[in-house]
């Protein structure tokens, strides 16, 4: 009996044993479990993320992307625009100059004289400026001034042709007109808003030098004057230093006026360039 018993209380003590490892082995087991599960969670994120990096990759980065121009509109710009001529064409120059106290009959540019004169802008060509061109005659010695605030100066070329169909001055000398009336615009400068705000700086102040080369010129203080009778007519060079930053700007165009309210024009919408020898 004795014996009998301390068989049993054997096998209960193997049996609790067993038990008891079983439970270890098991407890033990259940973080192995997680920490093999949790390296796949943080995986995916890196695996998501470092998509967007390799499309990215393979296309032009946005810092090195240029940025598009804002496109100016403006309705009373636009009317402006659509009466300007173009190279090559025929363009009337049509002024009439009012006196103190005289009705307006009609608006035109504004020219300084009466009458009307044909305009053609043959080309337009884009040189390399040269410093050492600065000296040789009083236009182009002001052009190095200029020149060191332009981050890219060049040479706009300009070949034209000019008939006095029948305009006149109706005082001061009746057939001397002032080559100073053709100055370099863009669209930005027809918008009204701009030219009635006087903190605007115009294109033509921001990108060129207000002194333009006449070939024709008279190498005196009426550097730009020239005489011109009814039937006849002036093939002439006139070059303005710009910055290159100009041909970016919208619409740019040769303008006729007198002053800032501009009328007429002809857009510079073909423009060659010649190399630098």
């Amino acid at each position: 009996m004795k014996n009998r018993n301390i068989g049993i209380l054997a096998l209960v003590i193997v049996l609790l044993a067993a038990v008891t490892i079983f439970f270890i082995v098991t407890t033990n087991h259940q973080p192995d479990q997680e920490t093999d599960s949790v390296p796949e969670a943080p995986s995916q994120l890196v695996a998501s993320a470092s998509a967007p990096l390799e499309q990215a990759d393979s296309s032009v980065p946005v810092s090195s992307q240029s940025p598009t121009p804002e496109v100016l509109s403006d309705p009373d710009a636009d009317a402006t625009l659509a009466a300007l001529g173009t190279i090559g064409e025929a363009y009337t120059l049509h002024a009439r100059q009012y006196q103190q106290g005289e009705a307006r009959e009609e608006e035109t540019a504004s020219l300084g004289w009466d009458g009307d004169m044909t305009l053609v802008v043959q080309s337009a060509t884009l040189l390399p400026y040269e410093e050492d061109a600065n000296g040789k005659d009083a236009a182009h010695s002001v052009w190095g001034m200029y020149a060191d605030g332009f981050s890219d100066p060049c040479v706009l070329h300009l070949e034209l042709h000019l008939e006095n169909v029948d305009a006149h001055n109706r005082t001061g000398v009746q057939y001397q007109f002032n080559a100073s009336m053709f100055y370099l615009s863009a669209y930005e400068d027809l918008i009204p808003q701009n030219r009635q705000d006087p903190t605007y700086t115009t294109v033509t102040q921001r990108f060129t030098a207000m002194e333009s080369y006449f070939d024709k010129n008279t190498g005196t203080k009426d550097y730009w004057s020239f005489q011109l009778r009814p039937g006849e007519t002036m093939d002439f060079v006139l070059e303005f230093l710009i910055d290159r930053a100009y041909l970016e700007q919208q619409s740019p165009f040769l303008a006729v006026s007198q002053n800032w309210d501009i009328k007429a024009g002809v857009l510079l919408d073909s423009i060659g360039e010649e190399a630098a020898s």
